[in-house]
């Protein structure tokens, strides 16, 4: 192993002062190191080798999706106060967000599970929105007391609101795609590793599902709620293809 050179921003870990939090006081802190080395080696060797490398040789599509994952808030913003959909926006956010983490560091199955929550978390909202009789059901379900809807249920309201062809698409990536890191793990074909290690094939699927998780679900709140702007805001981010960024490199 070799230690990153100092001039490389990614080679020195921060940690927050109580200052730095922006909703409450964060509890003051000093880091001690009292974890033994060794311990420290085997937690961190490998995925800081996978996000070294992912962040140089994808360090355009990182960016991008992150920028993606951030946008949540702003739709959040734009979602009608005290509903379902508004509360399952930051639900959302926190799942692209810990899937491009996982994803990064190349726990990839981790990545398509954390984004397949987030998606289904949307869903969730989607099917409450237009029910505020069952706010106290949606209170239920979203803290664990009650199962939630199931899913031809879901559809039927969904298809209250948007195209059938939408609802399809949305399926096929919820059921035929993100489903496999859930229930079948296929022996490691897709990420073919059991741990943290840099695969091309695995990121850029994963990639693409993240993009294209995105799109649907702000298409599908512009349906659910029409004048919300979603898919203008996801307009607005777009991932630039291999030919584009050889040019701009150029």
């Amino acid at each position: 192993m070799k230690t990153l050179d100092a001039s490389d921003h990614r080679a020195l870990r921060v940690y927050l002062t109580a200052d730095d939090y922006g909703l409450h006081e964060g509890p003051a802190y000093e880091p001690k190191g009292a974890l033994p080395e060794e311990t420290w080696r085997s937690l961190t060797s490998l995925t800081d080798n996978a996000v070294l490398q992912t962040t140089d040789y994808y360090s355009n599509a990182v960016e991008t999706l992150n920028d993606m994952a951030q946008s949540w808030l702003d739709i959040h913003d734009g979602v009608p106060e005290k509903t379902p959909l508004r509360m399952q926006c930051l639900a959302v956010h926190d799942g692209f967000q810990g899937s491009l983490f996982n994803a990064i560091h190349a726990w990839y199955r981790i990545a398509g599970i954390t984004l397949r929550c987030a998606f289904e978390d949307m869903l969730i909202g989607m099917y409450y929105q237009d029910k505020p009789d069952l706010w106290p059901e949606f209170q239920e379900v979203i803290t664990g007391k009650a199962r939630s809807p199931q899913r031809r249920e879901i559809d039927a309201e969904l298809l209250r609101h948007m195209p059938q062809d939408l609802l399809n698409r949305a399926n096929r990536l919820y059921q035929d795609e993100l489903s496999v890191y859930v229930h079948r793990i296929s022996e490691g074909e897709i990420w073919e590793s059991n741990g943290p290690l840099f695969r091309h094939e695995a990121l850029d699927l994963w990639i693409r599902q993240f993009d294209q998780a995105f799109r649907l679900l702000c298409e599908m709140i512009d349906c659910i709620v029409p004048g919300t702007k979603a898919s203008e805001l996801a307009a607005e981010i777009r991932l630039r293809t291999t030919s584009e960024l050889e040019v701009e490199n150029k």
